[in-house]
């Protein structure tokens, strides 16, 4: 990872980047400032997250086999999208159900009663894969950079779906599916053909 990919990675487990390090030439000695002073359950989570081993048992391990918005027995895909694409990005999660592949749409599978951030934070760390909409604000929108960054960082699948914008960045190495002009339907048989290939 390069130093900003560090940060838009550590930044997702809520890790302050913007505090004051004094390694300059040092990745490994950069992070370890700043989780110098993170909470040892984060830590923990990092860990999991990265497949370190440790004897330590996560609380959060138990809440994400307790989340509701997965369909048991089913690939799960984590749809990184922007709210005014929200209808259209449903309407893949019910197709992608044909498939025997569950998807997380963050406007839809959020209850009212729930805090929003730790709903999403646990579709990211349970995820499987991860199918970026790239419309042309995506990449102006943090919370969507900070969800494709956690997929990078965890080594977890990403699938662009081109709808206006080409992959960029990091994403770029990937191979992206041209969403514009096909239906609903047809996108989700292409992410079904794409995991298979790389299951």
């Amino acid at each position: 990872m390069t130093y900003t990919d560090i940060d838009i990675y550590l930044t997702a487990f809520g890790i302050d980047t913007k505090k004051s390090t004094t390694s300059t030439n040092s990745k490994w000695l950069y992070v370890k400032e700043l989780l110098s002073d993170a909470p040892e359950s984060t830590l923990f989570e990092l860990a999991d997250q990265l497949g370190i081993e440790h004897s330590f048992q996560s609380s959060r391990g138990v809440e994400l086999r307790q989340s509701k918005f997965w369909v048991p027995g089913y690939f799960r895909l984590f749809i990184s999208h922007l709210s005014p694409f929200k209808e259209t990005a449903a309407q893949l999660q019910t197709a992608l159900l044909d498939f025997g592949i569950t998807a997380f749409v963050a406007h839809k599978d959020i209850e009212p009663t729930k805090e929003w951030q730790e709903e999403i934070e646990k579709g990211l760390f349970s995820m499987e894969a991860l199918a970026a909409i790239l419309t042309p604000e995506f990449r102006e929108s943090n919370w969507t950079d900070q969800e494709t960054g956690v997929a990078i960082g965890g080594d977890v699948l990403v699938i662009p779906i081109m709808r206006g914008i080409d992959p960029y960045g990091l994403i770029a190495k990937y191979q992206g599916l041209q969403g514009a002009g096909k239906t609903v339907r047809q996108v989700a048989d292409r992410l079904f053909r794409i995991l298979g290939k790389s299951s």
